[in-house]
């Protein structure tokens, strides 16, 4: 007979599933979803307590759930990175986030009471955006590639040292009760940042030396992770986070060391966690912490969506590259999520009373900033002229030869291109060719946070495995639309019987009309085939050719799927020419002309 904490568990990992597939059908922030699973399951019906069905665990559980948390989003701090960024960045991520942090601390110190150290490690913890939350709300606002490259690298730059800072304030506030706090922060700050270095040196050495196979990198290393957690609180109390953000940002840095191209917890273990964490945080509520906010609360919650953050970008970006509009979106677009709400649940936990406030305070502002900015970014954006009327990138499914010399070809046709496949080896060699890439399975949670799809409009799947071309086609034609999805067949999909053969109803529209296989593409290229990009005159002067896209004098991407092509005045033609002694398949059906010209 199940007893009530084998039911509550279950309840858990249920609630958990169909708020990820509700976000997924819904194209909503999964933590909105998450959090109202939580507040319904514990303060508003008490079905499920998480201090009684855990009893002691809970600290434990929520310190380690959050350690991974926040080492894999210290992964994405690279030093490299800053070399090329442009000085508008670098202000926004220093003056920018010192100046916002202050206003915030000011803002909740003057209207809420709050300590000023309180108060400023509010500051901090609202400061933490991560792309978990933006990408998905840049895909939404469709901003230019200028706006949403630096938006990108704002958050990724500034969402490890805002953590890291909430973390130093947190541990010189839990200092205070000590006889000599400075002592006891030096003491924390000393241990954390030497178990970091030590602990990333450590997995850097298995790994160069292939000392773990590769089944077990990724237990390996969040075993490693925990463990070092552990021993830095055992040592300070306040050290085990700056440990594992430490190992994670010095990780990041180690040069032929790719760590987050093996390392994929959010595809199973990191996903799971997350979403039990974030139903057990708001599960913990108070009923007294949901009523309705007051006037304070409200007017805080305006001041740092509607001040503070557009006032610090807008002074950040003075004498940039940006326009009044660019700037004033950009002002809009700062998204809370998972980092900044795992690390306030932890951090409340060893608070005083005077910061009980923080939490809930904190899980207003994701809840505000990801509903507003959700429901009002693209209109915004149109309105100020910013947004992409029809993004024309493509994601191609395959880093394999055929898919390299597309992806080359259109960037230098100025289309913007993203090769997404598993295969380390094919993704590296697309990477050495300066192409964008994504490793790991492109339908993934893990593709949902992390692939970057904006001025992305159209999807080529065209990976060996016809099942994944497949599923690929089905995830993103809610994404791009049903009509902007293509498949190119495969060896296996023409010579498959009618009981292996991909069923007609996940089957998109073939490139190449289906006439051309990938293994055929390939070989033309092999045998000395070439990627061109034609005028009309020069199309009608090659007979024999593969004619793959055309370039609209508009700026339009259009993707041939077979049948005559008229190419007008200011059209481009991109095209397949094979080498002159190769014969092609006569192509009764097709036939390419210059109707400008006729």
């Amino acid at each position: 007979m199940f007893d009530h904490t084998t039911s509550a568990l279950a309840g858990l990992a249920l609630a958990a599933v169909a708020c990820q597939w509700l976000a997924w059908r819904l194209r909503l922030p999964v933590i909105l979803l998450l959090l109202l699973a939580g507040v319904l399951a514990g303060p508003f019906s008490g079905l499920i307590r998480p201090d009684t069905l855990f009893g002691g665990l809970l600290p434990s559980l929520l310190s380690l759930t959050v350690a991974i948390v926040l080492f894999e989003g210290s992964l994405s701090f690279r030093l490299n990175d800053l070399s090329g960024l442009g000085g508008t960045v670098l202000r926004l991520v220093s003056l920018g986030a010192l100046l916002n942090g202050l206003l915030i601390a000011a803002a909740a110190h003057l209207l809420l009471g709050l300590p000023w150290l309180v108060a400023a490690l509010f500051g901090a913890i609202a400061l933490i955006s991560g792309n978990s939350e933006l990408l998905p709300l840049l895909r939404r606002a469709r901003p230019g590639a200028r706006l949403g490259t630096l938006l990108r690298q704002e958050a990724a730059l500034l969402a490890p040292f805002a953590t890291l800072l909430a973390v130093l304030l947190h541990a010189w506030l839990m200092a205070g009760d000590q006889h000599d706090p400075l002592l006891a922060f030096a003491s924390a700050l000393l241990a954390g940042g030497a178990l970091g270095i030590a602990g990333a040196y450590l997995l850097a050495l298995l790994l160069r030396n292939h000392l773990l196979p590769p089944h077990l990198v990724n237990i390996a290393t969040l075993a490693l992770v925990l463990g070092n957690f552990t021993l830095a609180s055992t040592l300070e109390q306040e050290a085990g986070l700056l440990t594992v953000i430490v190992m994670g940002m010095a990780l990041a840095n180690m040069k032929d060391l790719p760590l987050r191209d093996h390392v994929g917890f959010k595809e199973s273990l990191s996903a799971t966690l997350l979403s039990l964490l974030f139903i057990v945080i708001a599960a913990r509520l108070e009923p007294a912490q949901l009523a309705l906010p007051g006037h304070e609360v409200l007017l805080l919650l305006g001041m740092i969506l509607l001040a503070a953050r557009p006032l610090a970008v807008l002074l950040a970006t003075l004498g940039s590259p940006l326009n009044w509009r660019e700037r004033l979106l950009a002002g809009w677009l700062a998204p809370r999520g998972i980092m900044a709400t795992a690390t306030a649940a932890l951090l409340s936990l060893q608070l005083p009373d005077t910061a009980a406030p923080l939490l809930s305070l904190i899980l207003l502002l994701v809840l505000g900033a990801l509903l507003l900015q959700h429901l009002t970014a693209y209109p915004l954006g149109r309105l100020l002229g910013v947004a992409e009327a029809a993004p024309r990138g493509v994601l191609i499914i395959g880093a394999h030869g055929v898919a390299r010399a597309i992806a080359r070809t259109l960037e230098a046709a100025g289309v913007r291109a993203v090769l997404a496949d598993t295969d380390w080896e094919d993704i590296h060699q697309a990477r050495m060719d300066g192409l964008t890439t994504f490793l790991g399975h492109p339908v993934s949670e893990q593709a949902d946070r992390s692939l970057d799809l904006i001025g992305i409009g159209h999807l080529l799947a065209m990976s060996h495995r016809p099942a994944l071309n497949a599923q690929a086609c089905q995830r993103y034609a809610s994404e791009f639309g049903a009509g902007r999805v293509y498949s190119l067949l495969t060896a296996e999909e023409k010579r498959s019987s009618s009981k292996s053969a991909i069923g007609r109803h996940y089957a998109a529209t073939r490139l190449c009309g289906g006439e051309y296989t990938l293994t055929q593409l390939g070989g033309i290229l092999t045998r000395g085939g070439r990627l061109a990009v034609l005028n009309p005159a020069e199309a009608e002067q090659q007979p024999r050719h593969i004619p793959l896209f055309v370039l609209t004098a508009g700026g339009a991407l259009e993707v041939v799927t077979g049948g005559d092509i008229a190419l007008h005045d200011g059209d481009r033609l991109i095209a397949l020419l094979p080498a002159a002694e190769e014969q092609l398949p006569l192509r009764a059906d097709s036939a390419v002309t210059g109707a400008a010209l006729a």
